[in-house]
């Protein structure tokens, strides 16, 4: 996450892949935009807008999830 907004803050684009683009590509990408202030749900609609066969494990939006009350948990 970490990388990736230190290169958007830059003005840079980030590419995110996985072998299908379904699941741990898409996760990455929640993760981040989670990390901006999204929640969860709003980071996987985003998403889904755009590549709408998407399809997340449990394990995946779970771990979503936790970050989120991770981030929050710390004030952020």
């Amino acid at each position: 996450i970490v990388f990736i907004k230190e290169e958007v803050e830059r003005g840079g684009n980030v590419y995110i892949h996985c072998a299908a683009g379904i699941g741990r590509a898409p996760t990455m990408a929640a993760a981040y935009l989670v990390s901006t202030g999204l929640t969860p749900a709003q980071s996987w609609a985003m998403i889904k807008r755009v590549r709408p066969f998407v399809r997340p494990t449990p394990g995946q939006e779970e771990q979503i999830m936790m970050l989120a009350e991770g981030l929050k948990a710390i004030g952020q």
